[in-house]
């Protein structure tokens, strides 16, 4: 057995103790190599933070041309909340702030500016003097929705035909009848504007500028229909009398969203307020003299003389008179000077053409009788003469004088008779202000009440401002004063009268 053993001992490697034949053993298998560790996740990154979606800019500003004729004129409106504002291309803006209930006319190259309320739809209107006359005008105004709609600036239009109408009563002073018709496209703006236009007028009283004791009762009524929104495209034709009638187109070439800094809406650091149209118009601020304009008359207006026994505000009265001169295109300062010698030197000094002297040489208050007891209500109760000159400096007599006399104390208004936008402002305006060239063209004779019922706030602003250069000084004075101003009413009409001669 040893020897077979041997004999395959190059095929077996061991045998057995026992004898019995060894078995080749089998070869291990080889060591299971533990799988890989899975490295571990890298925690979950964070998503990134989503940007802050910002809200679009909520103020708007929205540019405009105006076309009648061969006249244009153009406009930018700017809105931010409860506050607009609206430049013509020119040094004037006008500022409207709802949330304070006033509209602000700035001069911005001299810095000045004519405040002006909101008007109260709910205010009584003032009681009529004794005397007067005069009867009532209605303005209705129309708005009819034709159903037509479109896209323009990325707001849905509407097509809406709007007429403004004017009835009269037979006793009215102002007959003449007015007819604007407005074809247009208006969009309405987002609900952040809070600030499109100030309350219409409910009603007002309108006095006869050729007779002041004649005064109508004006009403304005909008009658039940589609609110207008804000006019992106129109035509509109004015027309009053036999009047040629008027065409005005109104194109708005872009509408912006922008964020609009606050002060542009305010009034700018050191603003000076003034008192009438004119020195807001004026290239100075009141007091100051301007430079001398080649062939505009200068007329240096020396202090009131009183030669009565009575008592009176000569300053106020003074700068009464000087600021309804200055609403005509004349150039009125005001000269200083205890002696006939001291005011001709001042006026001498400031360049004057003419000085214009007044003197208060009647003034009757009422007696104990009953006319007394009114306490000036009759027109009787109380009267006042002025006379007055025009004198060229270094001449020894006067160009022109005169005397005028009043016999009312019911006038409660500065002076203010001879202020008409026709004849006398809007010369002056349109001297320095381009815009109001295609402005003034556009009323085809209608009025500034009429025009201001539209629904554009360029517009709107426009007449507004003309209208309040037209009408009186809401100023009270006491009877004594308001005599005297009466009296200085028709010197005014004299005046401008006889400087329109001197044109010609």
């Amino acid at each position: 057995m040893f020897r077979q053993c041997a004999a395959t001992f190059g095929l077996i490697v061991f045998c057995s103790a026992a004898g019995a034949p060894l078995q080749a053993q089998a070869p291990k298998p080889p060591a299971r190599k533990a799988p890989p560790k899975t490295p571990p996740k890298p925690p979950a990154a964070k998503p990134a933070p989503e940007k802050e979606k910002k809200a679009p800019p909520a103020d708007l500003t929205i540019v405009s041309t105006y076309t009648t004729g061969d006249k244009t004129a153009s406009s930018t409106v700017s809105m931010k909340g409860a506050r607009q504002r609206i430049a013509y291309g020119n040094d004037l803006v006008t500022i409207l702030q709802c949330d304070a209930a006033r509209t602000l006319q700035v001069n911005a190259k001299t810095n000045t500016y004519l405040a002006t309320p909101f008007d109260d739809p709910s205010a009584a209107l003032p009681v009529a003097p004794p005397n007067s006359k005069g009867g009532q005008i209605t303005y209705t105004t129309t708005v009819t929705d034709t159903g037509e709609k479109k896209q323009m600036f990325g707001y849905p239009a509407r097509r809406l035909l709007t007429v403004v109408t004017k009835e009269a009563s037979s006793s009215a002073c102002d007959k003449k009848p007015e007819r604007i018709e407005t074809d247009g496209w208006y969009v309405d703006l987002p609900p952040a504007i809070a600030c499109a236009a100030p309350p219409q007028t409910a009603a007002r009283v309108q006095v006869d500028p050729k007779q002041p004791n004649c005064r109508d009762e004006v009403r304005f009524v909008h009658a039940p229909s589609a609110s207008a929104g804000y006019p992106v495209a129109y035509t509109m034709t004015a027309s009053a009398g036999g009047d040629k009638p008027a065409i005005t187109t109104l194109e708005v070439t872009s509408i912006q969203a922008a964020d609009l800094p606050a002060s542009q809406f305010d009034l700018p650091p050191d603003a000076l307020e003034v008192r009438s149209v004119a020195q807001l118009m004026a290239d100075h601020r009141p007091g100051e003299i301007g430079v001398k304009k080649p062939g505009v008359v200068r007329v240096g207006v020396a202090p009131i003389a009183n030669k009565t026994d009575q008592s009176f505000a000569a300053d106020r009265l003074l700068t009464a008179l000087s600021e309804s001169l200055g609403e005509s295109d004349l150039d009125i300062v005001a000269l200083s000077g205890g002696s006939p010698a001291a005011i001709a030197a001042d006026a001498k000094a400031k360049e004057c053409d003419y000085v214009l002297e007044n003197s208060v040489s009647e003034l009757k208050k009422p007696g104990k009788g009953m006319l007394g007891k009114l306490s000036g209500a009759s027109g009787e109760a109380i009267s006042a003469k002025i006379d007055f000159s025009l004198t060229a400096p270094g001449q020894p007599k006067p160009s022109f004088a005169g005397s005028e006399r009043s016999g009312t104390s019911t006038l409660q208004s500065a002076v203010g008779a001879a202020k008409r936008v026709a004849q006398f402002v809007a010369p002056f305006v349109l001297a320095q202000y381009s815009f109001m060239n295609a402005f003034a063209a556009m009323n085809g004779g209608a009025s500034a009440a009429a025009l201001g019922q539209t629904s554009d706030p360029v517009l709107g602003s426009v007449y507004k401002l003309l209208d309040r250069a037209s009408g009186k000084s809401q100023e009270s004075f006491s009877t004594e004063e308001s005599a005297i101003a009466a009296a200085m009413e028709k010197e005014t009409q004299a005046i401008f009268a006889e400087m329109q001669k001197r044109k010609k």
